[in-house]
């Protein structure tokens, strides 16, 4: 319910206030009165800051997940952001919650694909961030639910057009640059993400690190070198990024279980047995 107005020049910000005190349904639910005084009472109330937290790292995990179109598991962290929202105790705090989460998908979305974006999808986002389009919980969760729909369509257009499955392309980055200096921050440039979130989306993806990639493709490479060339020990060792030869002979016998030395022996003694 609104304050008693005579002079209809404040009907807009009086309709404004009244959209406000429809927020506090998703909380306290219908056939009540509010007032804006009590409105101003709860919106001063202090935040629960370790609730809103544990939000924002629902939010962290979800949008790992949207990078990696991980379907299921984005609709479970979507769930779970739904059930930790509804048991925050205030509008103020479901808004800044809603706010948080719309915004930050946005920007992922927006800077990950280079500003190609449907602009209806970024216009909703921003309406539901101020909880204009529902006036009930099961409302929001299901206007929320279609605009994330709506995102993974978009994100699955955008990789279809594209041919653009980032790692993908961080593993034949990889795979074509063992020699060099291999670093997280490289192979971000390369896909256009975050490192913190590349490596994140990767062990999502594949089960393991970029590291554990990274060490493994250099280990069979270099056991391939081993049997099929002509190259030293150390010149293998550079080829596939190790400058350090007893380092990569250590990595090289804990990966095969034994030492570069051997298989360049049993090599010799192949081709030996050969010629006779």
């Amino acid at each position: 319910m609104s304050n008693t107005f005579k002079d209809l020049s404040s009907l807009s910000s009086v309709s404004e206030n009244l959209l406000q005190l429809l927020q506090f349904r998703l909380v306290y639910g219908g056939n009540k009165l509010f007032t804006l005084q009590l409105m101003e009472k709860w919106m001063s109330q202090s935040l629960h800051t370790d609730k809103l937290e544990k939000i924002q790292r629902d939010i962290d995990q979800f949008i790992i997940a949207l990078n990696s179109m991980n379907r299921p598991l984005i609709r479970k962290l979507l769930r779970r952001f739904f059930k930790n929202l509804q048991v925050l105790p205030s509008p103020k705090e479901i808004l800044l919650s809603l706010q948080s989460f719309c915004i930050r998908i946005l920007n992922d979305v927006i800077m990950q694909n280079r500003f190609r974006f449907n602009d209806e999808v970024i216009e909703e986002g921003f309406l539901l961030s101020n909880m204009n389009m529902a006036t009930t919980f099961s409302e929001l969760e299901n206007k929320v639910n279609e605009w994330v729909q709506l995102i993974t369509e978009e994100l699955n257009s955008i990789q279809k057009a594209n041919g653009f499955n980032r790692i993908e392309i961080a593993k034949r980055w990889i795979l074509e640059n063992l020699e060099k200096q291999i670093t997280v921050e490289k192979i971000a440039q390369q896909v256009y993400l975050n490192p913190t979130y590349l490596c994140e989306v990767f062990k999502t993806e594949t089960g393991e690190t970029i590291l554990d990639f990274v060490t493994k493709a250099r280990i069979s490479k270099a056991k391939y070198l081993l049997e099929n060339s002509n190259l030293k020990i150390y010149e293998v060792a550079q080829k596939v990024g190790y400058s350090d030869t007893k380092y990569f002979s250590k990595l090289f016998k804990r990966h095969h279980g034994i030492l570069p030395s051997t298989i360049k022996e049993l090599k010799i003694k192949k081709e030996l047995e050969a010629e006779k």
